[in-house]
């Protein structure tokens, strides 16, 4: 794009990326956080019922989310307890973009 007559222009709009992420991309709606803070997502199984799954947020605006694709690490409430790796969501699962009136096991499809 040629920006020729730029400096007649009194106001300018730019958009400055100051941050790149690679993942999937939610609408960030979808994010449900916990007691514990930490996220997930409704995501729906292969016969339509809403399934609760921790995601990583790696990056979100007031729009969207940007989650990891690798398992989710959980951390025990016990400290004598191991770290659990947990699966999350992946590449073409459907999520329930509003769960304020979802709860899991629900059939939404």
């Amino acid at each position: 794009e040629e920006l020729s007559g730029w400096h007649q222009k009194r106001y300018n709009s730019y958009e400055l990326v100051y941050q790149r992420q690679e993942g999937l991309i939610v609408p960030e709606s979808a994010l449900i956080m916990d007691e514990n803070h930490m996220f997930s997502v409704y995501r729906i199984d292969v016969n339509g019922y809403a399934l609760r799954t921790p995601v990583q947020v790696l990056a979100r605006d007031e729009h969207i989310a940007v989650l990891g694709t690798g398992p989710v690490s959980v951390v025990p409430a016990d400290p004598e307890g191991e770290v659990m790796q947990i699966p999350t969501i992946r590449q073409f699962d459907e999520v329930v973009e509003n769960p304020e009136s979802i709860v899991e096991g629900q059939r939404v499809r």
